[in-house]
């Protein structure tokens, strides 16, 4: 077998590698429910913020706390605490 021949497999073995890490390490969107009920797993719980309670952020103090209220697919309202400074345009995005 030509030296080109096992470079190219060893290539195409590697990117199907790849392509299957990627793939398997996907996340769920789910409601506060089910991420609740489910310990072990990550998810994406996927709401609208709540306007009317006010968001907890103080860079001088703690730039890793942020938190808020938002209300979920099922329409439950509970507090996320996010350990990581505050995403820029927050407010302006639709979903989160």
């Amino acid at each position: 077998m030509k030296k080109t021949h096992v470079v190219a497999l060893v290539l195409i073995a590697a990117l199907i590698g790849f392509i299957v890490s990627t793939t398997s390490n996907y996340s769920t969107y789910e409601t506060f429910t089910t991420a609740v009920s489910d310990n072990g797993r990550e998810f994406k719980v996927v709401g609208e913020l709540v306007d009317q309670d006010q968001m907890i952020y103080n860079p001088e103090n703690d730039p890793n706390y942020f938190a808020f209220y938002m209300t979920d697919m099922d329409l439950q309202k509970r507090k996320v605490v996010y350990h990581a400074p505050k995403p820029q345009d927050f407010e302006r995005s639709e979903k989160w």
